[in-house]
């Protein structure tokens, strides 16, 4: 999918920036409000930091990864602002997007790793990070 983003995106085809937006939104909104992956992630960064033992790197990644996707996010919605293109429907397609790519990682987690579905049904009820 992320190719796919690269691919339109570089071509300003708007659909990109419609799908990079919706699919890192997604996970940076969950592991910001529903998971604690992120969260887990900064303290074992800053123990790795401080002790210089580095210890749950599976935990570490989730920090760079949101990073990327806050710069697909920014890189989404710079891409579009600059868009010569633009049209008052773009939002039903940002909506037909988002659909899209949340029902693209329900299927691909339904059937690599089910025991994540849980996550889809706690998306509708974040709760604030707990820092």
């Amino acid at each position: 999918m992320y190719v796919a983003v690269v691919v339109l995106a570089f071509r300003q085809i708007r659909w990109g920036y419609f799908i990079g937006l919706s699919a890192a939104a997604f996970w940076d909104y969950c592991n910001l409000f529903v998971t604690t992956f992120f969260i887990s992630g900064l303290h074992w960064l800053g123990s790795w930091m401080s002790s210089g033992q580095l210890q749950r790197l599976d935990q570490i990644v989730a920090v760079p990864a949101w990073v990327g996707n806050l710069l697909i996010i920014i890189g989404s919605v710079w891409g579009y602002v600059r868009s010569k293109e633009t049209s008052p429907t773009d939002i039903a397609r940002l909506l037909v997007a988002f659909v899209l790519t949340t029902g693209f990682f329900a299927m691909i987690i339904a059937l690599c790793q089910p025991r994540y579905l849980p996550l889809f049904q706690a998306i509708l009820h974040p709760h604030y990070p707990r820092w």
